[in-house]
């Protein structure tokens, strides 16, 4: 009997140099050896999944903090913040396994 691999979502990202939409090699390799790697479009959700991938990346919008931008802080990554804000709350309703990688950890705390 064989065994249906795990679909695991991750984010997609506008890709270096800007000109492609994906994720990166590393984070993809990394999934191959769990399950089936699912890159997802900003507005995209899926109810099939069996994990969702939170990725790290540049910094969460200051603004979501009431906070100023600040010199330290890199631009926010817009996909990231559009998923967070409009789609990953039905990831959390439909109570979807996650992973959050560094970035991908400050869900809790800026909702």
């Amino acid at each position: 009997m064989q065994q249906i691999p795990l679909k695991i979502g991750i984010v997609g990202w506008d890709t270096s140099p800007r000109e492609a939409f994906g994720a990166s090699i590393p984070y993809l390799d990394w999934i191959t050896q769990f399950g089936q790697p699912v890159i997802l479009t900003p507005g995209e959700f899926r109810d099939d999944l069996n994990l969702l991938i939170l990725p790290g990346g540049l910094d969460v919008d200051s603004s979501r903090y009431n906070e100023a931008p600040w010199f330290n802080v890199s631009r926010p990554n817009q996909y990231l913040e559009h998923f967070d804000l409009h789609v990953l709350p039905k990831y959390v309703e439909a109570k979807t396994p996650m992973f959050g990688i560094c970035r991908g950890l400050s869900y809790k705390i800026a909702a």
